[in-house]
């Protein structure tokens, strides 16, 4: 999945270990929460969802609502310690973790 580079990495660094956290700005990352075949799945997504018009526990993800082609590799599953329900979207940030 290719994320804003929010935490200044370099080809050097290699693969880092991150921990996302809430942002109080736009980053271009957001998490998503929506129930899929388990409860309150959570999504890291590249584009800022929209949700179904009239409805705020469901995304609609059709292509029209982005400025970029939505594809398969615009979002990743995760498990975070954010609390989150059905319906939410917020954003995000990565933090280096130190090993």
């Amino acid at each position: 999945m290719w994320i804003p580079n929010v935490i200044d990495l370099k080809f050097e660094d290699g693969t880092v270990q991150v921990e996302i956290i809430k942002s109080e700005k736009e980053t271009g990352l957001w998490l998503i929460c929506e129930d899929g075949y388990f409860l309150e799945e959570q999504w890291l997504q590249t584009d800022k969802p929209k949700h179904v018009e009239g409805r705020t526990d469901k995304f609609d993800f059709k292509e029209s609502h982005y400025e970029s082609e939505v594809d398969f590799f615009n979002n990743l599953h995760i498990d975070t310690d954010i609390e989150m329900k059905n319906g939410d979207c917020i954003d995000v940030t990565l933090k280096r973790v130190q090993i």
